[in-house]
């Protein structure tokens, strides 16, 4: 993990004499310290996580109608202790007097000192969903007898998140969350309809309308395809929108403190009385859920063809493009203050500016910033950040896969390989991101297994493409890189290896 990063060293020197010379030239500074606590021992987890999953229903014909109904319930409870962190508010004045020797951690007993703490994290969920469908005959057509289905869900979820007061306040090195608790229900319709337009083409028609009690509703439309002017050929297509509601924690994470970096310059001359040095200065702030978060909304479209040129040997090839709006993604204090002062280029709904003296934390007013003199212009006194609504993700590409089956007589030889192409990756209308690292520009998987008698073997490859990694002075190259598994089994695993 990265160092612990405790507090400060004092501006007067005296941490070690060898070292007087070199404060001296940060005379009345204070200087952050990275330090590691090892001397204190191991930091050490332990989870306990117990899922509990109750399912039931019925499938059956009622008439000339396909039935099925049920219910579910689903509860998860999740504890996480840590031993062995320390506490930053308790290691500081140890630093500070020198009983804890940065300079020689292990010398004399440092565990003795009292700066460590047993966090705790409290992970509780419950889920309880009812559903019904029915599908049934509507009429006929000249390719067949059109069918249709519909369906109706509700969902009730309740969901908590408790981290320990020190934790929570960002007082543990090492360690530090915000709690959040929230529920919600979630009621739905849906339905679809297939179209045997001829004995070639066949339309399908769907849509699912969801209600959340917390944040709204939502309705997502598809419409798809098929033609097969061959026996061997396939053609589809489809069209489709969709959404992803935020989650409860998004919504309902309670305040976490924070100090927010910024060289503004009107909050520099507030609180140094100087314009902004290389030294940015520190503002009040808080992370927290956003009540105003609304569902991400995304578009897609694809067009594929499928060929099975034989019994042993199928092929497919499809083209995708997908276009999501209102990412749900974090701000940082300069975006929300740009887009309140219409200097940012993109800006989410929903940042208010908070009047002067509004006394922070308070949830209910979602994401915002409060200024001097209730002035946009004026110096930042305190701000509330998190998610928001924010920008657009667009990316397009093709998938390609080919399945192989041989009968060898003395076995089966099963083949499969699949290709993921991506042609395009950008956020906010911004670069390219195709070829950066974490975004590959292809990745390949071929899965071969023999099968004779009683023995199995595989052998799976993997093959991510190469990529590039940038920082501001220099550009690394990340090679192409290939994994490879292999695995036998008979009756029981007997063996595998991983290169």
């Amino acid at each position: 993990g990265s160092p612990n990063h405790p507090g400060t060293a004092p501006a007067n020197g005296g941490l070690n004499p060898n070292y007087d010379s070199y404060y001296a030239q940060f005379a009345n500074q204070d200087l952050a310290l990275y330090h590691r606590f090892a001397a204190l021992g191991p930091r050490d987890n332990n989870v306990e996580n117990i899922t509990t999953d109750f399912a039931g229903g019925f499938e059956g014909i009622i008439g000339e109608v396909s039935v099925d109904f049920g219910a579910r319930y689903v509860k998860g409870r999740a504890v996480n202790l840590g031993r062995n962190y320390v506490v930053a508010g308790l290691a500081q004045p140890q630093i500070t007097s020198g009983a804890y020797n940065i300079y020689d951690p292990f010398a004399g007993n440092p565990s003795a000192l009292g700066m460590t703490t047993t966090t705790n994290r409290d992970m509780f969920s419950t889920v309880k969903e009812f559903y019904a469908n029915a599908a049934f005959d509507v009429f006929e057509m000249a390719g067949g007898i059109a069918n249709a289905a519909v369906g109706a869900e509700y969902r009730d979820e309740v969901f908590q998140d408790q981290y320990d007061l020190l934790s929570a306040a960002g007082q543990v090195s090492g360690s530090s969350g915000a709690s959040s608790a929230g529920d919600r229900n979630v009621k739905a319709v849906f339905a679809e309809m297939l179209f045997p337009v001829m004995d070639t083409l066949d339309i399908e028609i769907a849509g699912r309308y969801d209600k959340y009690s917390d944040y709204g509703n939502d309705f997502a439309p598809k419409i798809a395809a098929r033609w097969r002017p061959t026996d061997a050929i396939l053609v589809r297509a489809s069209y489709g929108e969709g959404f992803r509601a935020p989650s409860l924690k998004d919504v309902s994470q309670e305040p976490a403190f924070g100090a927010a970096f910024t060289r503004d310059e009107a909050t520099c001359i507030a609180l140094t009385g100087s314009p902004c040095s290389a030294q940015d200065v520190q503002i009040t702030s808080y992370s927290l859920g956003n009540i105003n978060l609304k569902s991400e909304q995304s578009k897609q479209y694809g067009l594929g063809i499928v060929w099975q040129a034989a019994d042993w040997i199928n092929t497919s090839l499809d083209y995708y493009n997908i276009e999501i709006t209102d990412s749900i993604s974090s701000i940082g204090l300069a975006t929300a203050v740009g887009c309140l002062r219409g200097t940012a280029n993109v800006c989410p709904a929903g940042i208010s500016q908070f009047p002067s003296g509004t006394v922070l934390p308070n949830p209910s007013l979602g994401v915002g910033v409060a200024f001097e003199g209730n002035s946009v212009s004026g110096a930042i006194t305190g701000a509330q950040l998190g998610l928001v609504n924010l920008g657009s993700v667009e990316t397009q590409g093709f998938d390609f896969s080919l399945q192989t089956n041989f009968d060898l007589g003395w076995g089966l030889l099963r083949n499969n390989f699949t290709t993921a192409y991506v042609k395009e990756y950008s956020v906010s209308k911004g670069p390219n991101a195709v070829g950066d690292d974490g975004y590959p520009k292809f990745k390949s998987t071929l899965n071969n297994t023999l099968a004779v008698g009683d023995f199995s073997f595989s052998w799976n490859i993997n093959l991510t493409d190469s990529t590039e990694y940038r920082t501001t002075t220099q550009t690394y190259h990340i090679p192409t890189y290939i994994i490879h598994n292999a695995r036998i089994v008979t009756g029981k695993q007997i063996g595998r290896a991983h290169v």
